[in-house]
């Protein structure tokens, strides 16, 4: 009779201890799913603007005379950050979109920006704009602000402005502040698959 118990206290273990390893593997499977959910890449909501369409006849930093008509066509989604020599966030969101539009065909994603702190005009701040171009190797056209682009631009609350607009420059999706390259990276490969 005692061999019979310390035989049914010893299968009662053995059954006990599998049961916690079972539940142990459960709750470290739940931990792996948590942790996949949590590097869900996460994008910010679109930010209401005041204008539909972002349409332009100006020149680039460089003196090159530049028309949206003619710019958007070739690309389904264009993305257009709008940024200014004193953005401490800009140089950041600029070297991202630039390192990111390397990974795309110009016929999918074509890529510009509009220095909001100078001017067509004026020789203001294009001086230090130029150097922010130089020194971070950027490979887009920086557009200049005109009377075609002051209604728009004027309404602007925060840079960086991350712009993402059809062929005909018709915004689809607007977003505010320095964005990480991945989340650019989602919000444009979510708007070549529509």
């Amino acid at each position: 009779m005692k061999k019979f118990f310390i035989i049914l206290i010893i299968i009662s273990t053995l059954v006990a201890c599998g049961k916690n390893q079972n539940t142990t593997e459960n709750q470290n499977d739940k931990n792996k799913t948590n942790v996949k959910e949590s590097t869900q890449i996460s994008v910010p909501e679109s930010k209401k603007l005041t204008f539909n369409e972002f349409n332009f006849d100006t020149i680039d930093i460089d003196g090159n005379r530049i028309k949206s008509s003619d710019f958007y066509k070739d690309s389904k989604i264009n993305a257009l950050i709008i940024w200014a020599t004193y953005g401490n966030d800009c140089k950041d969101t600029l070297v991202s979109i630039n390192n990111l539009s390397k990974n795309y065909d110009e016929k999918d994603l074509k890529v510009s920006a509009f220095i909001l702190d100078t001017s067509a005009d004026t020789s203001t701040n294009i001086e230090e704009a130029q150097n922010i171009i130089k020194e971070n190797n950027l490979n887009f056209k920086n557009l200049l602000p005109n009377p075609t682009t002051e209604d728009a631009l004027k309404t602007v609350e925060k840079i960086p402005l991350l712009l993402i607009m059809d062929s005909q420059g018709k915004i689809l999706n607007a977003y505010e502040g320095n964005l990480s390259q991945e989340v650019m990276q989602k919000i444009i490969d979510d708007h070549l698959k529509k």
